[in-house]
């Protein structure tokens, strides 16, 4: 009866070890996913940027050598610095804005 309690307890201990194990892969897969996807988000922003024109970056405050600069400090949650101040920032067409 003891040898048969043991290798009980043995045996649930490996399904627990066994299945926290699973667990963690599929959190680490899950990670590496997600990281990926934000890598490729991040270099569609950069690259629809790069595709805009100098007149048209110059409208938003921006030059090319600043792009990529510009699209990770936004993807990481820090707003731009623009001018020595954080402030807000606004969309440079203030045309669609609707009349009070």
């Amino acid at each position: 009866m003891l040898e048969q309690n043991a290798r009980y307890a043995r045996a649930e201990l490996m399904a627990n070890a066994l299945g926290d194990a699973v667990l963690w892969l599929g959190r680490q897969w899950r990670r590496l996913v997600a990281g990926i996807k934000a890598d490729f988000r991040l270099r569609a922003a950069e690259a629809q940027l790069f595709r805009m024109s100098d007149r048209e970056l110059a409208d938003i405050g921006l030059c090319r050598g600043d792009i990529t600069f510009a699209v990770r400090e936004v993807a990481h949650g820090v707003a731009p610095e623009i001018d020595g101040e954080m402030r807000p920032v606004s969309a440079a067409n203030q045309n669609m804005r609707r009349a009070a």
